[in-house]
């Protein structure tokens, strides 16, 4: 049955995921539409303020799954039961303050941002007070849904994280045909985090007989959890500064910044789904990972899986990029505005597009060094980098807007996530930098081809029709799906493809006859 679950809980994960890109891609133009540009523009600046507080949870989470995870081999019910009721009470706790923090915060939206409209400065102040409300409310539902992980159930899982998924986008089209806004859009989220919320702790209880034990709240197991997990917090922390940063400096340092505020949040949105391509990916290599390194298997293992995934990674993200290039224009005219476009948004996205392509390739070398118990250095690093980020953009957003506010985040993340990080992969990992390199340098020549097309079709053909942006969209798949597969795959790669295809029913049928 375990198998069954995990087998099931992948697909599951894929297919929702693919169904929730779709139907987000959806829903942004029509927030966009309906909400208008200074609502969208403030909706996008209060989210990253709002899930900066998610900080808040000290990267427990990973202590939680360690230490159940040893109580359960032991088969310790009653420190399992302690564990349980501690990180209830602490998230608890912690979704109290979260709240406050952000009713608070939502006090000062004049001083953080001085120079929004009126209406906009309202507006902000209701949304951080209602996000806020779901921020803390997922805390102590947290506990549950990581229970029923910890437990491996899969099925249910999965299919939980899918309906949520899922119906967010799927509740919120018609509330915006209906004619409701952003603060309609952010309580449903408050909805869905309670209903999720009542489904799991039904799960655990019922079906996972969960016990939990509030009498004993150990305190040193507490800070010894906090050691284990401080260069967590601090990796969540850079994560927050480089993804949420430029929004705000747009608000606090931009006169009337929410049209600037919404072209970037479009663009920042498109990168989000540009590097979960990779990082949903490299997930499932996790385990191996640590199997591979607990049993001390040769530093030549470890960095072939490393670089194989890398490889698999950059074909996909390199095949995505050149296609934006192609067609992006017009995509971004239907995704947002004519006027969005005009504006840069679609440069915007290209810049945090492209230096996100070496940490997102690289995202499984994360694992390796957490299971080496060498991530000090990558988290002090990226906290540098995250730093230097906010010193970068200030001066360059008052020059340049959101250009300038994502020149600055591409800058610091090449510098930092690519050239840092390689070094030391190299130096104290163990890994074949060298070697890696070299397989997505025959990739990236492979492609040269059709990127120098790409920017053609960027260059010359004036895409403003649905018809058109397929049409060319098709041609720039054809030509990069040729290339690819004849120059830039290895043999193993187009076997692999093949074996796939083969299993798929319309060729099983044609195989037989």
């Amino acid at each position: 049955m375990r198998i069954n679950q995990i087998k099931f809980g992948a697909v599951a994960s894929y297919v929702s995921y693919g169904l929730n890109v779709v139907l987000t891609l959806l829903c942004t133009p029509l927030m966009i539409h309906y909400f208008g540009d200074d609502e969208f523009g403030v909706y996008q600046l209060v989210l990253p303020i709002v899930s900066s507080l998610s900080v808040l949870t000290f990267g427990l989470g990973s202590a939680y799954t360690r230490y159940y995870s040893i109580y359960k081999t032991q088969g310790d019910e009653t420190n399992m039961a302690r564990l349980n009721g501690m990180f209830l009470t602490l998230y608890s706790v912690l979704g109290l303050l979260a709240m406050a923090i952000g009713f608070v915060a939502s006090f000062f939206v004049e001083s953080m941002f001085p120079d929004l409209k009126p209406a906009s400065m309202s507006l902000a102040a209701t949304l951080i007070r209602l996000m806020s409300i779901n921020m803390g409310l997922s805390f102590p539902v947290y506990v549950f849904t990581a229970n029923i992980i910890v437990n491996e159930a899969y099925f249910f899982q999965k299919i939980a994280a899918a309906i949520k998924m899922i119906l967010n986008p799927l509740i919120t089209i018609p509330l915006l045909l209906l004619g409701f806004k952003s603060v309609a859009v952010a309580t449903l989220a408050i909805v869905l985090t309670v209903g999720m919320g009542i489904a799991d702790v039904w799960y655990c209880f019922k079906k996972l007989a969960m016990k939990t034990e509030f009498r004993h709240f150990d305190l040193a197991l507490l800070f010894d959890m906090l050691r284990f997990t401080f260069f967590v917090f601090l990796s969540n922390i850079v994560d927050q500064i480089n993804w949420s940063v430029d929004r705000y400096l747009l608000g606090a340092l931009r006169y009337q910044p929410e049209t600037e505020i919404a072209i970037y949040g479009a663009a920042s949105q498109l990168n989000i789904y540009f590097m979960s391509m990779a990082t949903m990916f490299s997930g499932v290599f996790t385990p191996r990972v640590h199997r591979l390194v607990a049993s001390h298997r040769p530093d030549k293992e470890v960095s072939d899986l490393f670089i194989r995934v890398g490889r698999i990674q950059f074909m996909v993200l390199s095949f995505i990029l050149v296609g934006f290039v192609a067609v992006g224009q017009g995509f971004m005219r239907f995704y947002t505005k004519p006027e969005f476009v005009d504006q840069g948004v679609y440069i915007i996205a290209l810049m945090l597009m492209v230096p996100t392509i070496v940490p997102s390739i690289q995202n499984l070398g994360i694992e390796i060094q957490q299971a080496k118990n060498k991530h000090k250095f990558r988290a002090i690093v990226y906290f540098l980098v995250a730093l230097a980020n906010i010193g970068i953009s200030i001066p360059f957003t008052l020059m340049w807007g959101g250009v300038g506010a994502a020149l600055g985040t591409s800058f610091t993340v090449a510098v930092g996530n690519g050239l840092l990080m390689n070094w030391y992969y190299h130096k104290h990992i163990g890994l074949d930098i060298k070697a890696f390199w070299k397989a997505i340098l025959r990739i990236a020549l492979a492609m040269l081809v059709p990127l120098g097309g790409a920017i053609a079709i960027a260059r010359f053909a004036d895409i403003r029709s649905i018809g058109q942006l397929l049409l060319w969209g098709a041609a720039i798949v054809v030509v990069e799906a040729v290339f690819m597969w004849t120059l830039g795959m290895q043999k193993e790669d187009r076997e692999l493809i093949l074996s796939m295809l083969r299993r798929l029913p319309f060729f099983k049928k044609g195989a037989s006859k």
